[in-house]
């Protein structure tokens, strides 16, 4: 899978669960998984183009989301809010994915380069 597809998966999970999850508890925290993927969005095209200084600032923003989602997720499945958990943790196995694939396309484009 392509580094930008998973941008993109990632950024419409992020703002249907982020919106979902808001919608239900109007909590200012739940708004930013929506917000951090309308800009992941709004960021694929670059992302696609090549810009280093977008793909890397992309990268360290779905990390950074990723391991924030770990409270929640924590917190959703001790509160046992079948829902809250599935919506949180589909937002933090598509971050995880995207680490993945950023990480595993960091390496190959530095294997290529070194050939």
């Amino acid at each position: 899978m392509k580094p930008y597809n998973i941008t993109l998966i990632n950024g419409i999970v992020l703002v249907i669960m982020g919106l979902w999850g808001y919608l239900i508890t109007f909590s200012p925290t739940a708004g930013i998984a929506p917000v951090m993927g309308a800009l992941f969005l709004a960021c694929t095209d670059k992302f696609k183009a090549g810009n280093q200084m977008v793909i890397h600032i992309v990268v360290l923003l779905t990390l950074i989301l990723t391991i924030s989602l770990f409270v929640p997720l924590k917190s959703e499945i001790l509160e046992r809010d079948s829902l809250g958990t599935f919506r949180v943790s589909l937002m933090f196995l598509s971050g995880l994915l995207a680490c993945f694939v950023y990480v595993k396309s960091f390496i190959d484009n530095r294997k290529n380069r070194l050939e």
